[in-house]
């Protein structure tokens, strides 16, 4: 009877331990994005541009920002601005393409078009020049892992911004 009791309470032990590991994969995998590649991506439909739609004659250059997939529970559409100007908002797996004038500009993105906080890139473009950004989250996975029981209440994620790396045209 003894021995009975014993191996209940180890077979108990390890299914919890396997649904807590089950969970803590869960939570790892499910808050990273994944980059969409340039020619998969579909373009932002032009009502959800508010700002520089126009290309104008030879005198403008071109910003494309492109969004992640796996974005999850945070798929809803995220704010883009340039230089502190709400333009527009881009969903998943989107790319947005937009015309600026040259010089110095900051491409920014935030969780929506009245966000606090805006996350941002600074770049100077020429004339006739393409830029490429990528938009999504990042992931802290030390904040995620389950203490105690007990799950840290800040933000597991953040948002980023970055150009779009030379290895990307390859992939």
């Amino acid at each position: 009877l003894l021995n009975g009791k014993r191996r209940q309470k180890r077979v108990k032990r390890k299914m919890e331990m396997s649904k807590l590991w089950l969970v803590l994969s869960l939570l790892l995998a499910a808050c990273t994005t994944t980059r969409t590649p340039i020619e998969n991506a579909i373009p932002t439909h032009w009502s959800h541009i508010i700002a520089h739609n126009e290309q104008l004659a030879d005198t403008t250059a071109t910003v494309v920002v492109v969004r992640d997939a796996g974005t999850g529970v945070a798929s809803y559409p995220w704010g883009i601005a340039i230089n502190e100007q709400v333009v527009g908002e881009i969903a998943e797996e989107e790319k947005m393409t937009l015309y600026v004038q040259p010089g110095d500009l900051s491409v920014e993105v935030a969780h929506n078009q009245k966000a606090i906080e805006w996350f941002s890139v600074d770049t100077t473009i020429a004339k006739g020049e393409t830029q490429y950004f990528r938009v999504g989250y990042h992931t802290d996975p030390a904040m995620s892992i389950p203490i105690l029981g007990l799950f840290v209440h800040e933000e597991p994620r953040f948002l980023f911004i970055e150009p779009y790396g030379k290895e990307w045209d390859d992939e």
